[in-house]
């Protein structure tokens, strides 16, 4: 989970996941949630769409950065 556990939306995924006997991974930094991704390798991520913002913004600036057939 990439949000503060004051979020309503964040509380919700942790009681669903007590409920339904899963684990959840939290994680505050998220500068470093392609890390954690390959450390955790979930099988979902629920995000408000801010976060799915921010890594789309994150891949399309190092595809600019990148140049060439890269960058189409």
């Amino acid at each position: 989970i990439f949000l503060p556990l004051a979020h309503v939306f964040a509380r919700m995924l942790i009681w669903a996941s007590m409920h339904n006997a899963t684990t959840a991974a939290i994680d505050g930094d998220f500068n470093a949630v392609a890390q954690t991704l390959r450390e955790v390798r979930p099988h979902y991520v629920p995000c408000v769409p801010r976060v799915f913002e921010k890594v789309h913004d994150k891949i399309k600036a190092s595809a600019q950065s990148a140049g060439g057939v890269k960058a189409a």
